[in-house]
């Protein structure tokens, strides 16, 4: 299994491909997957035998694969007002039954460069300053792939996307994306 950091704690497991491996549930405007922590890989059973529950975290992605650009920037505008429900419902107080905890990974955490040079574990800080890319096929689960320019080569997770992603994209679309990223601050 190879893993996609979204955060220095957070992955996306995905398979030597990139295609996500565990629930991944497909909506009209976006797809919803589960996320796990480091910890999880690292968890032992207790002396009763009983392993350890799992931290538990989801992330929704929006789709914007609709036929026009007013059709996604309503997708946009849809993300962004359940974002604002989530964050509202979050800091209200108390206890919200049936609901887990919102965690936030900053602003934008797919469309910036990601800051996992901090993390515990290694795999995480060979993707410090990566861009997240993903793809939605027909029928098959997204495929992500973690992606930096290092000199005049791409460092890309996991490491069978790299041909795919070279095939796809080259150093001049790659710092046209850049350069947007950097207008998101």
């Amino acid at each position: 299994m190879a893993k996609i950091w979204v955060s220095q704690d957070w992955y996306i497991p995905v398979d030597e491909y990139g295609y996500v491996i565990g629930p991944c549930f497909e909506g009209m405007l976006g797809c919803v997957l589960q996320l796990r922590h480091g910890v999880d890989d690292t968890k032992k059973k207790t002396k009763e035998g009983i392993e350890e529950e799992a931290m538990k975290a989801a992330l929704k992605i929006p789709r914007l694969l609709a036929d026009t650009v007013e059709e996604n920037a309503y997708i946009c505008k849809v993300t962004k007002d359940e974002e604002k429900a989530v964050t509202k419902i979050s800091n209200a107080g108390g206890r919200i039954h049936d609901l887990l905890d919102a965690q936030f990974f900053g602003a934008k955490p797919l469309i910036k460069r990601r800051a996992t040079k901090q993390s515990s574990y290694p795999d995480a800080r060979d993707q410090d300053n990566h861009v997240m890319f993903v793809n939605f096929e027909r029928d098959k689960k997204p495929r992500f792939c973690s992606v930096d320019l290092r000199g005049e080569m791409f460092s890309v997770f996991p490491p069978r996307c790299k041909e795919d992603f070279e095939a796809n994209i080259c150093i001049d679309d790659w710092n046209h994306f850049i350069g947007l990223t950097e207008r998101e601050k």
